[in-house]
């Protein structure tokens, strides 16, 4: 599949890996060939326009031109993207996510769990005309546009779960059941604060699964001697706590806490930044959230044969959906893309395009990193698949993608990370 020295590639387009031409017709989206439009081409079309930051009729027409054997007209552009098309794009966007690489976890504590699943969402803005589509939270300055994208990873398989786009006032906590709908015996579930629930954490529970979170500042947690955990955190001499404490008004859930003390600087820039947001709704911030931002504190149903510096290895593998995310909005111009005025079906299918651009990104960052003895980055690998799309010509169609392993590793890091400076945990 994939080339095992400094030169990678992948043998075929990354698109034909999926038998488009069927998609399209199961969905309805083309009954009969057309030479101005094709499965293919409106994909690739957009994802060209979104990079490009304008993803207008007239530049989809231009850009489908390029890749098909005739021309096809603005006119025919608007009338073909419709609810069918969107249709099609999320049954593409199902069928990669069926694809599945696995890289193999040297850690041997991964090897406890069958998957190690993570969910994150990243608000993306849209031009205040599009509120009545796509409506935001709103600010001071009026009504506000955009959506949320939210992704569900296997970091154990470095496979994605599911991929979609909700509205921008669909809260974490209501994304987030899904995946616990969908826990299995042996996961270890990585949640941020965002989607703190410990009915959440119960259903895992439930179904012999494992997990870990941050603390959020809001939630009420008592030690085993019925002291605040405040009253433990404020005294100097402690640096460290690992211990079961109860949560909650009625502190009837249970849960194992891991603290490590922030270092000074960490500390004072979470409490400024804690001030100033309180002032700017005339608000005093409470003196618990200002003890706890002195602090590194996550929680877990994992026993003690977990150490706590392994919980702490395992929390930074949510960096990998970060990292996701970053290299979706660098690939893609989404900002200047999503700012003009357009109907739903137009913008929505913007939208799954970019999905699929990272869809395909991500697998083919599966199949490079399991053949590669280094570790990648997965920001430069989308740099080099949006420059693959961005040349793309009706000659280039079947290309396959090739690239030198030498300008997609890892950089070595020069500060150093949070386990860098946990010198406590054995």
């Amino acid at each position: 599949m994939l080339g095992m020295f400094k030169s990678l590639h992948t043998n075929d387009s990354p698109l034909n890996l999926l038998d488009l031409d069927t998609i399209a017709k199961q969905t309805s989206l083309i009954q009969r060939k057309t030479q101005g439009f094709s499965a293919l081409s409106i994909i690739i079309a957009l994802i060209k326009c979104l990079q490009k930051g304008d993803a207008s009729f007239h530049h989809i027409a231009l850009e489908m031109s390029k890749i098909n054997t005739s021309s096809i007209c603005r006119g025919a552009v608007f009338k073909r993207v419709n609810g069918l098309l969107m249709h099609y794009l999320q049954a593409v966007i199902s069928k990669i996510l069926t694809l599945n690489y696995s890289i193999e976890e040297n850690s041997s504590s991964a090897q406890k769990f069958q998957r190690i699943l993570i969910e994150d969402s990243t608000f993306v803005p849209m031009g205040a005309i599009n509120a009545a589509n796509f409506p935001g939270h709103g600010n001071s300055n009026g009504v506000t546009a955009g959506f949320k994208l939210d992704l569900a990873f296997d970091a154990l398989n470095n496979h994605i779960l599911h991929q979609q786009f909700s509205p921008a006032r669909e809260s974490d906590k209501k994304l987030g059941k899904q995946l616990i709908e969908n826990i299995q015996p042996n996961d270890l579930v990585l949640r941020d604060m965002g989607y703190f629930s410990i009915e959440s954490f119960s259903n895992i529970e439930a179904q012999s699964a494992f997990w870990i979170s941050r603390l959020p500042s809001s939630i009420n947690v008592l030690l085993e001697n019925g002291k605040s955990l405040e009253s433990k955190l404020r005294l100097r001499k402690n640096d460290y706590i690992d211990e079961v404490v109860t949560l909650g008004l009625d502190g009837s859930f249970k849960a194992r806490l891991v603290g490590v003390r922030a270092d000074d600087q960490t500390a004072e820039t979470r409490r400024r930044s804690r001030r100033e947001t309180a002032q700017k709704f005339g608000n005093t911030p409470r003196n618990q959230s200002l003890i706890r931002d002195g602090w590194h504190l996550i929680l877990t149903n994992l026993d003690t044969s977990v150490s706590s510096k392994e919980l702490f290895d395992f929390y930074a593998t949510r960096w990998r959906v970060e990292t996701k995310f970053k290299a979706w909005k660098q690939a893609l111009n989404l900002k200047p893309t999503l700012k003009r005025y357009s109907n739903y079906h137009h913008l929505a299918c913007i939208a799954l395009a970019g999905l699929i651009h990272q869809l395909i990104t991500t697998h083919i960052f599966s199949m490079i990193q399991s053949v590669s003895r280094r570790t990648l980055s997965y920001e430069k690998l989308s740099e080099v698949i949006s420059s693959y799309f961005s040349s793309l010509t009706l000659s280039t169609l079947s290309d396959p993608i090739t690239m030198e392993e030498r300008y997609i590793r890892m950089d070595r890091r020069s500060r150093k990370s949070l386990m860098d400076k946990l010198q406590l945990l054995k």
